[in-house]
């Protein structure tokens, strides 16, 4: 197991980890410490505690706004890149009920076995 050493709003907090995580808790530390910051800003004079406290309540707005905008993405159908050009459908049907016309003929010529 390995040990990492993270910093967040000036208080260090040592955590163990899987070995090659480590980089991972770094950035998300870093991504907390932001947070705290920004607590530590609107509301001034926090303990430890409730800055953290503070801190993950706007990364769970945070998340919950992403989550809202996933939702909502997933329930909007996709639009197509090209949308089907109705003189190109015309011609596909045209095309499909000449070649459907040309293999009645086939088969009508054709001998019977």
């Amino acid at each position: 197991m390995a040990k990492v050493m993270l910093t967040i709003a000036g208080y260090s907090h040592e955590l163990t980890c899987r070995d090659g995580e480590e980089a991972r808790f770094e950035r998300l530390a870093a991504i907390l410490n932001e947070k705290a910051g920004q607590a530590a800003q609107s509301v001034g004079g926090l303990t430890e505690v409730r800055m953290l406290l503070f801190a993950g309540l706007l990364l769970a707005d945070e998340v919950g706004n992403l989550r809202t905008a996933a939702e909502a993405a997933a329930a909007t159908p996709p639009v197509p890149d090209v949308l089907p050009d109705p003189l190109m459908a015309q011609a596909v049907a045209a095309l499909a009920a000449r070649i459907e016309t040309l293999a009645e003929g086939l088969e009508a010529d054709a001998p019977t076995a």
